[in-house]
């Protein structure tokens, strides 16, 4: 009798050690750890981390995690069993430089960050055979940069084209009558097929446009097409090939390069423009008020915007439109206009004055604006994704002491290049805890243009040559490809 209650006891003590495991191992997977100190359960949170480059150290509080499960569906990383409360989280990878914040973890939420982007320590440029550089502009779809270079020597103003696969320029245009326009709101514009430039230029009588075919390097004075005086906002046509835009005596026309009789005016009164694949939008400068037309005949007028901007009997207005839903409008003295015509209510505001310029970003969510000294970002809608942003919010991004230049979205659009201090910076719009700002390239001049070239996954900036006193082309990798999948 005495084996047998032995034997009973044994296997009741160990159905019980089962069933306490059991239930320890249920209570660890829902996320309960067992606090010591107070005697009890307390329900974890976790931490969800997506970081360019992919292979990445994760610490929480100084602490290396090695648990950490990948998830190849959205390509992150899950820390489960994260203590609810707040804790330094830290990204590290060899040969970057260090992401950090204070996070709050809170019980049976998961505190997400999906845009973690770590910069290297070093990066290695690719030099380019393009010389004296003074502005440059790459090709939407061509593997080609078009550059400007002025001679001292000569005083000739000239226009060549860098072949990057090649690495062999070729000079297209030059003058010694004209000088590339000082207007920094005009740029040397690639028509949709890269297969021709417009080149703004000026001269003591006013303003001209060069129209430059690529192939056979043949070169037209624009008023020569149209002999028209005071013409203005020449533009490629976004959906057909050797169509212009341009507006004079505040028409605004469409022109046909193959037929300059078929040379119609779609709209009149005109303070400022922006096309679309099939809209026009623009300002009448009679009443101030914004209106979408057909691209190609002007017709199907609609008003967009019932509230005038003030001033706009002016002609140096610029129109930047994402849909009929979401336009910026900056006006001659650098006042900036918001229409939002959101999910929640109508937006038509001025923010802000004294703007260099706005992007909006890839989905029109986000509007960048800056001034010289100042970063802003306005969300045209709410964004339930960590961390949240409202709509009609604005936000101070970031502010220097120093001018800031070559302001830009980053690829994913939850980061702004910029340049400050002669270096290229990056800095996220995540403002938990603080705003993440790294250096990318250290540069030799505060005068350098940068241009990010999504397609190729490359920055190209201009910096001045050690030893000589004029610019020259380089790129470098960026954003790293290094990511899940090699993607």
């Amino acid at each position: 009798m005495t084996g047998i209650n032995t034997r009973k006891i044994f296997f009741w003590l160990l159905t019980l050690f089962f069933i306490f495991t059991a239930l320890l191992v249920i209570f660890y997977t829902l996320g309960y750890r067992f606090n010591f100190k107070r005697g009890i359960f307390i329900y974890t949170g976790a931490v969800t981390v997506k970081s360019l480059p992919q292979k990445v150290s994760i610490f929480i509080d100084d602490e290396p995690i090695s648990n950490k499960r990948t998830n190849y569906l959205n390509n992150s990383y899950h820390i489960n069993g994260v203590k609810p409360r707040s804790h330094l989280l830290e990204i590290k990878a060899p040969g970057y430089n260090t992401w950090f914040k204070k996070v709050a973890v809170h019980s049976g939420v998961s505190t997400e960050f999906w845009n973690v982007l770590l910069t290297k320590e070093r990066y290695s440029p690719e030099k380019y055979f393009a010389h004296k550089i003074e502005k440059f502009f790459i090709s939407p779809k061509s593997k080609k940069i078009a550059y400007v270079q002025n001679e001292q020597k000569t005083g000739e103003f000239l226009v060549k084209i860098l072949d990057i696969e090649t690495g062999i320029s070729e000079n297209i245009f030059s003058s010694k009558e004209y000088k590339f326009s000082t207007d920094g709101t005009e740029n040397i514009e690639w028509s949709p097929q890269a297969h021709k430039i417009i080149i703004p230029a000026q001269e003591e009588s006013g303003k001209y446009y060069f129209i430059i075919d690529i192939e056979n390097k043949q070169a037209v004075n624009f008023k020569d097409i149209v002999s028209e005086k005071k013409i203005r906002n020449v533009r490629w046509d976004p959906s057909s090939k050797d169509f212009l835009f341009y507006v004079t005596e505040g028409c605004l026309h469409r022109l046909n390069l193959n037929d300059p009789e078929e040379n119609n005016i779609l709209a009149q009164n005109i303070a400022g423009y922006d096309l679309s694949s099939s809209d026009i939008f623009y300002l009448q400068s009679g009443n101030g008020i914004i209106y979408k037309a057909d691209l190609k005949n002007g017709k199907s007028e609609k008003q967009i915007t019932t509230s005038p901007i003030s001033g706009a009997e002016s002609s140096n207005f610029r129109v930047i439109a994402y849909d009929e839903k979401r336009i910026a409008v900056i006006s001659g003295d650098k006042k900036l206009y918001i229409y939002n015509d959101g999910e929640k209510e109508k937006y038509f505001n001025q923010p802000a004055g004294e703007i260099l310029g706005v992007q909006f970003s890839n989905d029109g969510k986000k509007l960048l604006y800056w001034t010289d000294r100042e970063i802003f970002v306005y969300f045209t809608r709410d964004w339930d994704v960590q961390p949240a942003r409202m709509e009609n919010e604005t936000k101070l991004i970031t502010r220097f002491s120093r001018q800031i230049k070559n302001v830009q979205w980053s690829k994913e659009y939850e980061h702004i290049i910029f340049s400050a201090e002669n270096v290229i910076k990056i800095i996220e719009l995540d403002r938990r805890d603080h705003r993440n700002t790294m250096d990318i390239v250290k540069l030799n001049s505060d005068n350098s243009q940068v241009i990010a070239n999504f397609s190729e996954n490359k920055l190209y900036f201009t910096d001045i040559n050690e030893n000589e006193s004029f610019s020259d082309l380089y790129s470098i990798e960026f954003p790293d490809k290094n990511g899940f999948l090699g993607q």
